[in-house]
């Protein structure tokens, strides 16, 4: 009867068990190499407020209307965005009529609904000839809100790594009919040590923040290009909006320049958007980590297949032994 040699070791079985060992090593593995820093809150300002959907963490200021936005399992990041002032500059490009950029006594609502996270700022600013005048032409009601969608409702389509800004403004006292208003925008790094901002190019409306280590854009501030606005009469119309930066390393100014199709309007609406750029992931798993195991299965598969076909060559490892009559 044949039976198998005892002294020749079972090599493809080894191989094979080994082969699959190593990949549960790794798989095991990922979830440690992956895994994300604390977020250290301690190291932004001082805040009011903050919330996360699971990708991007908001940090709000009680004090205007400010918000920090960095990856939420990203330690050490973050850009920062502030509504400094709006300005009515003549057709010669002359500041008429311009609001506080300090001393603004705002409101601020947590109108968070079942969809959106909402951080909703009001205040009702005076309007002054300078920002430095005593003296005021009248008043206009700004209300700012920045809104993250909240991942874990279904239906919602909205980017989950992005928050939208939106700016109205009613009532505000036009000083010449050919004028528009300019809204102005200071942003920040929030760690200057580990990123920088990239300039926007000609005619773009997109700031990056790249990481100084590994070059990688982080964050992003994006200018819409389009405003609404409506008179005492009539629908709201649409009209365009041209950004204008001044950018370093760790800061930059926008002053987002509202074209007037309505004369003298006395409303207005206006959304930008502030997101973080997420590596691409599979079940919060970075993509290059399941490279790299699915990389090293396909080599430990492919010496399986060559081992096998190897002994299936060879002869047979069966030894015959004669029965006894």
């Amino acid at each position: 009867m044949p039976c198998a040699d005892p002294a020749r070791p079972r090599a493809p079985r080894a191989l094979i068990a080994a082969a699959l060992g190593t990949v549960l090593v790794l798989l095991l593995l990922l979830p440690s190499s992956a895994g994300a820093v604390p977020f250290d809150r301690a190291a932004w300002a001082s805040s009011d407020a903050s919330w996360s959907n699971g990708e991007v963490l908001c940090i709000f200021q009680p004090t205007g209307p400010v918000v920090a936005v960095s990856a939420a399992d990203l330690p050490n990041s973050g850009l920062t965005v502030r509504v400094v002032s709006v300005e009515e500059v003549s057709s010669v490009g002359s500041v008429i009529a311009v609001t506080p950029s300090s001393g603004m006594n705002w409101t601020v609502t947590n109108r968070s609904s079942a969809t959106w996270y909402d951080e909703s700022y009001s205040a009702k600013l005076r309007v002054a000839p300078a920002a430095s005048a005593v003296s005021t032409v009248g008043a206009v009601v700004l209300r700012v809100d920045f809104l993250l969608p909240i991942s874990y409702v279904e239906g919602v389509t909205e980017n989950l790594s992005a928050v939208t800004m939106q700016l109205s403004a009613t009532g505000w006292p036009w000083q010449a009919s050919e004028d528009h208003l300019v809204v102005n925008l200071a942003l920040a790094s929030a760690f200057p040590g580990t990123e920088h901002f990239l300039a926007p190019g000609a005619g773009d409306v997109v700031l990056s923040s790249v990481s100084n280590q590994s070059g990688r854009s982080l964050e992003y501030f994006q200018a819409g290009t389009q405003a609404t606005e409506e008179g005492s009469t009539g629908p709201a119309t649409a009209a365009p909006v041209a950004p204008s930066w001044s950018v370093n390393d760790s800061s930059a100014a926008v002053g987002l320049a509202i074209g007037s199709t309505v004369s003298e309007f006395t409303s207005l609406n206006y959304t930008a958007h502030v997101g973080v750029i997420l590596p691409a992931t599979i079940a919060g798993l970075p993509l290059s980590d399941y490279l790299i195991v699915g990389g090293a299965a396909a080599v430990l598969v492919a010496a399986v297949g060559l081992e096998l076909r190897r002994v299936r060559r060879r002869p047979s490892d069966l030894i015959y032994v004669e029965e006894e009559p």
